[in-house]
């Protein structure tokens, strides 16, 4: 009896720890876009070779430069905003934020599409305040996103993503 109710109590543990994090998958191409958007809010995820020196703790908005292709984009995730708004017009009020920490702004690609394989490039942007002018510098190091296109049925599945300084 006594290892019936000690079997009772342990399944549910047993069968919790099996549980593994599943990877992306997406029926449309906006989802992918939505999943790199929440995946530049993570300190730790994807990313983090691109977000250790621009998402801290004190991180309230990440600004995506705005692109005719970025629709439907998350409004919150991890308790950080996203927000996609025009850079270049924009940089006079955006350098104090960053400057500050309380902002980071990443330029996403349009989506490359293969016949197996989808890539989207991620990479960060920088806005620095002179005396005299402002300017927006993009990093010279850029992820990219890499999707696999499942034909039956169809849907983008996450695979890996490849860092590179270029």
């Amino acid at each position: 009896m006594k290892r019936l109710i000690f079997a009772l109590i342990l399944i549910p543990q047993f069968i919790f720890a099996q549980e593994e994090e599943q990877p992306f998958e997406g029926f449309e191409v906006k989802n992918c876009y939505q999943y790199v958007a929440k995946e530049l809010c993570k300190t730790d995820g994807i990313f983090n070779s691109l977000t250790k020196n621009k998402v801290k703790k004190s991180t309230k908005t990440i600004y995506i430069n705005k692109q005719n292709f970025l629709i439907e984009m998350p409004d919150t995730s991890n308790g950080i905003a996203i927000k996609q708004i025009d850079v270049m017009e924009n940089m006079k009020t955006l350098a104090q934020e960053v400057k500050s920490g309380e902002a980071a702004i990443f330029h996403i690609t349009e989506m490359t599409l293969r016949p197996d394989t989808c890539d989207i490039w991620v990479f960060p942007m920088d806005v620095k305040k002179s005396m005299f002018k402002t300017e927006v510098e993009y990093s010279d190091q850029g992820c990219k996103a890499k999707f696999f296109f499942n034909q039956a049925p169809p849907k983008f599945i996450f695979r890996n993503v490849d860092c590179a300084k270029l």
